[in-house]
């Protein structure tokens, strides 16, 4: 795995010696006890001090040149006009992403292997184990307002939206792996393909499928069809219905 891996030495006194895979690997496999207590895989938890608060200077740096930022963005911008491809290689484990999230969120085997199932951690919190690269979309997207596209982060749902929707994607349907480029077409997929798998939404009130992302907007005000009463919560509409249709599910015990 080590001979897979290119390495430049950062200082004059490293010489060439130190940095052949032998000698990498002799020098890991001599500290493998004092390693194996180590967590080294967290920024904010350093084991040897015992302090979950330090928060390192995060530098982001591109797979493929030199190019080091401290802002994600940066790099984004900087992979997108240097290195414009539809398809993201992992240059350690050979694997094919569509995103950079999938490609720095994944969890790196450190050399190719053709039966290793690919799992993501969440690179903004601990949560770890992410089993598929919908899920770790759906992640970013609902729990942390981030675009799994360039990682950057929106205040809201409806920002969140209206910036996914600068970035051109295709709609793409993750139970059956077609993509639209239009909206219309995957909403026609949708209805005509997996109707009967919708559910509504109880904030806004709109369709929603497992399998497609959902971005809930819930409108200021729910009016009623029949007495145009309006409402500013999905819940009160879906009450004052009753009155109408008469069903009243609730019966008092006293």
């Amino acid at each position: 795995m080590v001979a897979e891996h290119r390495f430049s030495a950062t200082v004059d006194s490293i010489t060439a010696e130190e940095l052949m895979p032998e000698t990498i690997a002799a020098k890991v496999k001599a500290a493998a006890e004092e390693v194996s207590s180590i967590y080294i895989n967290l920024d904010s938890y350093d084991s040897i001090d015992k302090c979950d608060t330090v928060q390192p200077n995060l530098i982001f740096e591109c797979f493929q040149c030199y190019f080091k930022t401290a802002v994600h963005k940066d790099l984004y911008f900087h992979n997108r006009k240097m290195h414009q491809k539809t398809i993201l290689l992992c240059v350690m484990c050979k694997n094919n992403f569509y995103s950079y999230s999938e490609l720095l969120c994944h969890l790196c085997p450190g050399t190719y292997d053709s039966e290793y199932e690919i799992k993501y951690r969440c690179c903004f919190c601990n949560v770890d184990n992410i089993s598929s690269s919908f899920r770790l979309m759906v992640h970013l997207r609902k729990i942390h307002h981030t675009c799994d596209v360039c990682l950057e982060f929106c205040q809201s749902q409806a920002r969140l939206s209206n910036h996914v929707w600068k970035h051109k994607l295709h709609h793409l349907c993750y139970r059956c792996g077609i993509a639209y480029r239009n909206k219309p077409d995957i909403t026609n997929h949708l209805f005509w393909k997996h109707g009967t798998e919708s559910v509504l939404c109880k904030r806004c009130l709109q369709k929603k499928w497992p399998h497609v992302y959902h971005f809930c907007t819930p409108p200021a005000t729910f009016a009623c069809d029949e007495c145009t009463l309006q409402f500013t919560r999905a819940v009160s509409l879906k009450v004052h219905k009753r009155f109408h249709s008469e069903e009243y599910p609730h019966v008092c015990t006293e």
